[in-house]
């Protein structure tokens, strides 16, 4: 095995680990946070497209798929818990879309060292990516929703304060 193939498999692993761990236990809630992963889905996708293809019915065919991931996003987003530990906002994900997103992400990778210059490959590399981002989209937003629920039920419960 290729010494780059396998740094690349420990990077991802790690990752997965990571975001399996966070996704269990919770991470800090930061509302930077909520808007700054779809960004980078969305630029990682133009990346991808722009490098690769230029055909604009391909494009407009990857893109179409955002709008349907949003959508399982609205609806698998209801998911989410708010709780306080240490006196600090946490949030847990949806199990389904860290789910989701750990076998994409995984699919992706290896669907990319597998076949890298494959345009089939690609595709479906892109048109996971693409429903990735309309997933973790519809979550953001449905979390961002959550979040000033949460607040504002916290507000009544301290009187208003």
């Amino acid at each position: 095995m290729n010494l780059s193939y396998l740094i690349i498999i420990i990077f991802v692993l790690f990752i997965a680990i990571r975001r399996m761990y966070s996704g269990l236990n919770g991470r800090k809630f930061r509302a930077s946070r909520i808007f700054s992963l779809p960004l980078i889905y969305a630029i990682l996708l133009l990346f991808s497209l722009e490098g690769i293809y230029s055909n604009l019915d391909y494009i407009i065919l990857v893109l179409v798929l955002i709008f349907p991931g949003i959508l399982f996003g609205l609806r698998l987003g209801d998911n989410i818990e708010f709780f306080y530990r240490n006196n600090r906002l946490y949030y847990k994900r949806s199990q389904a879309i860290m789910a989701f997103w750990l076998a994409s992400f995984i699919a992706r990778i290896f669907l990319f060292l597998l076949y890298p210059l494959n345009i089939l490959a690609g595709f479906i590399i892109d048109l996971i990516l693409a429903f990735t981002l309309g997933l973790i989209i519809g979550e953001s937003l449905t979390l961002y929703s959550r979040y000033r629920e949460f607040l504002n039920s916290n507000r009544d419960l301290n009187g208003g304060q």
